[in-house]
């Protein structure tokens, strides 16, 4: 076929390295989508949370936004009737390609708008973190903020700083390049599982004196053997299986004074909790904590 082409004078395209879309960054490649699960499910299995439904929240680089409006320019300025709209977001065709398999790794969890459990990808592209600045109002943006600020540069390559300086675009610029130059590496995820903090509310009393509030350290020293917020918290964290707790108060009581009467108000910030309801074992330990009648460690 080579030689054939050849003798006809028609046209050869040389073979080229593979390289990503140059468009979406190689996002939607079927390679990237099955590593992104392979990392969800190692995380899924690792925490075992229990939901009802999740949200799939994505953050893409504005970069991308930048290249499928060069690409756009491109393909208008070659047809004539090329469409002038997006007719696919990126974000949204990436999230219908995970979300079935991220579902049943969560035990058939429904994929939800909004919800208190988030599974947060952030995808980066090193190559092309930079190509931002081919716009001209962004460019203008840093150059005056390095002349100002020593140290750290803001940040101009989110979605929303990209959109308004594309939106506010008359003309194609000759400092972006269309159609967008080819990539060789591809992108890379950042996952995190997410989950609201579950709230407990209550009263405690406190019928020992030299019990502190919360954790006692004086000059990195420890004082005293417990707190009032450790022996509500460290009972109450295992039925939800959290990664830690906040506990907050209406006021505070000196360190050798009890609390009696009515008790003190609290409420228990539970973070990242396996799961949303106290386990049923829970019930026998309730008086425990929910009227949190704090006598020492």
């Amino acid at each position: 076929m080579h030689e054939f082409c050849k003798e006809s004078d028609v046209a050869i395209l040389e073979p080229q390295q593979v390289s990503e879309c140059t468009c979406c960054l190689g996002v939607l490649n079927g390679t990237f989508s099955a590593k992104v699960l392979a990392d969800v499910r190692q995380l899924v299995e690792k925490a075992d949370y229990d939901v009802k439904d999740f949200a799939l929240n994505i953050k893409l680089p504005g970069v991308v936004l930048l290249r499928e409006y060069s690409l756009l320019h491109f393909l208008r300025s070659d047809t004539e009737k090329f469409s002038r709209k997006i007719l696919f977001d990126v974000k949204d065709v990436l999230k219908s390609l995970l979300a079935p398999s991220i579902s049943r790794m969560l035990s058939d969890a429904e994929c939800v708008t909004t919800g208190d459990f988030a599974v947060l990808l952030d995808v980066k592209h090193d190559e092309s973190v930079d190509e931002v600045r081919q716009i001209p109002s962004i460019k203008k943006q840093l150059e005056g903020s390095r002349k100002r600020n020593r140290g750290p540069l803001p940040v101009f390559d989110g979605f929303g700083a990209v959109s308004r300086a594309l939106a506010a675009l008359k003309t194609m610029p000759g400092t972006i390049e269309s159609p967008p130059i080819r990539l060789t590496t591809t992108p890379r995820a950042v996952i995190t599982l997410e989950r609201d903090p579950v709230y407990m509310q209550g009263r405690y009393l406190k019928f020992q004196r030299g019990l502190s509030q919360t954790p006692w350290v004086l000059d990195g020293k420890r004082m005293g053997e417990s707190s009032v917020e450790e022996c509500i918290g460290e009972i109450a964290l295992p039925f939800f299986r959290g990664s830690g707790y906040k506990f907050h108060t209406a006021g505070r009581e000196d360190v050798d004074v009890r609390m009696l009467g009515n008790g003190r108000p609290f409420i228990l910030e539970i973070l990242d909790s396996c799961t949303r309801t106290a386990s049923s074992n829970a019930d026998d330990s309730a008086e425990d904590y929910s009227f949190c009648q704090v006598r020492g460690a």
